[in-house]
């Protein structure tokens, strides 16, 4: 009886451990569906101009360039100011 037993035990645990790799496998095979299935809904970002972008780009650079040359111009200033006192 003993060794029968083992066997059925044995025989449960294959089963609990097939049941467990089944389910996580439905699972992700259910993650990816409802992923795909959310993706075709969902319309196409709109692809940016490359050269729109650079544009703007540059145009932020430029005004990037004009605060740092206006800062400079016056801490220039307010060091002149205190030289002169």
């Amino acid at each position: 009886t003993d060794r029968t037993l083992r066997w059925f035990l044995s025989r449960d645990k294959r089963t609990e451990i097939e049941s467990a790799k089944y389910l996580q496998a439905l699972n992700r095979y259910r993650q990816q569906k409802q992923q795909y299935e959310q993706q075709l809904h969902q319309p196409p970002p709109p692809q940016p101009q490359p050269h729109y972008q650079q544009q703007q780009y540059e145009q932020q650079l430029l005004l990037q360039q004009q605060q740092q040359q206006q800062q400079y111009q016056q801490q220039l200033l307010l060091q002149q100011q205190k030289q002169q006192e």
